[in-house]
């Protein structure tokens, strides 16, 4: 149990570091558009061209499409988390609760002693 928590704390951590583009601040959103810029250049298009448009607006709403995706799911992650915590204290409280009763039957003769607990 401990393992997962620690590889979901982890996911969590390395998707925690990209914000929506609604979050972001005005020099945020100049860095992300200039790494758009340069993505496109990457792909040979050249700068002013309709096709460089056509590529930015492209990578702009991808970039826009999955920063919000991976919001919600790290959201939805959060959630699970806290209900699977939930649910392992309960069950811990549970059977920290549970009464353990035992019977003790001692040997005779040479048969030997037997206890049951439940």
């Amino acid at each position: 149990m401990r393992a997962i928590v620690l590889v979901l704390a982890a996911v969590v951590g390395l998707a925690g570091c990209e914000k929506p583009v609604e979050e972001m601040g005005y020099a945020e959103r100049q860095q992300l558009a200039a790494q758009i810029v340069e993505r496109c250049k990457a792909l040979g298009i050249a700068p002013g061209s309709a096709q460089m448009n056509a590529c930015t607006e492209a990578e702009v709403n991808k970039e826009v499409y999955t920063r919000r995706a991976n919001k919600i799911r790290r959201q939805e992650l959060g959630t699970a988390m806290q209900q699977a915590s939930q649910n392992y204290q309960q069950s811990i409280a549970m059977q920290q609760s549970r009464q353990i009763n035992c019977t003790h039957r001692p040997a005779v003769g040479w048969g030997s002693a037997t206890t049951t607990c439940y």
